[in-house]
């Protein structure tokens, strides 16, 4: 029996999923697939410029693994262009973790850095995020996602000892916010986040992540957010 393929770690995402040659219908072109991480291989390589056993380190599996999997990338890209088919971008063996900053975790293990499991909390504490309009839990509440000002993230058991008040770096992005701001609380060890929609992009990285979105309205504050949310008064999204 072939022995199951390990999950490639991905520190980013893309909203683009097609290439094609201009001025010819999708749907007379012929297509090559690339996955996730076959583009996270190119991204880590070609564009950052990294050694290979520094992307292999990023994507948490050994250095020939990734060398195969840049390999493929390279092989598919270039039948692509050479015979003029259409690339399409998705799928694979891959999770999506909350960047680069947190330090790599052992390659070749899957395990996440030691950094990431302390914000994942491993004490066993919930941690919440809530997308709001200012800092603090008297803050009201903001319905946008990849577009609120802060996230207001605390423990599910103390909200008010363990609040916490972070700017959205999504914000300085010129586009595919969603999925900035679910890496960046992802990356902060948020299992549950409360908000009022997610994006389809922003929802494939939190449920990569193991996150649960739950919809709030607007009016709340976000001490009343986390109050309805422990009561059960917020449905899962």
């Amino acid at each position: 029996m072939p022995r199951p393929t390990k999950c490639r770690w991905v520190g980013w995402d893309t909203d683009v999923t097609y290439f094609k040659p201009r001025g010819v219908p999708l749907r007379s072109l012929e297509e090559v697939g690339l996955t996730i991480e076959e583009l996270e291989a190119i991204r880590l390589k070609d564009l950052e410029g990294l050694d290979q056993q520094s992307c292999a380190d990023r994507m948490r599996i050994s250095r020939p693994t990734f060398h195969r999997v840049l390999r493929a990338a390279h092989a598919k890209i270039a039948d692509a262009l050479t015979t003029g088919k259409a690339i399409r971008i998705g799928g694979g063996h891959h999770v999506h973790y909350g960047g680069e900053s947190e330090g790599a975790g052992r390659a070749g293990t899957g395990e996440p850095s030691v950094g990431m499991r302390e914000k994942a909390g491993e004490a066993g504490a919930v941690r919440i995020a809530v997308s709001a309009m200012g800092p603090g839990l008297d803050s009201q509440v903001d319905e946008r996602f990849g577009w609120c000002t802060h996230f207001v993230i605390c423990d599910a058991d103390d909200p008010e000892a363990s609040v916490e008040s972070h700017e959205n770096p999504a914000l300085a992005g010129a586009s595919g916010a969603g999925i900035a701001a679910a890496q960046f609380v992802g990356g902060l060890g948020v299992k549950v986040v409360l908000t009022g929609s997610l994006g389809p992009n922003a929802a494939r990285v939190t449920n990569a992540a193991g996150i649960q979105g739950y919809a709030l309205h607007a009016g709340m504050t976000v001490g009343e957010a986390i109050a309805s949310w422990k009561a059960g008064d917020l449905p899962k999204m």
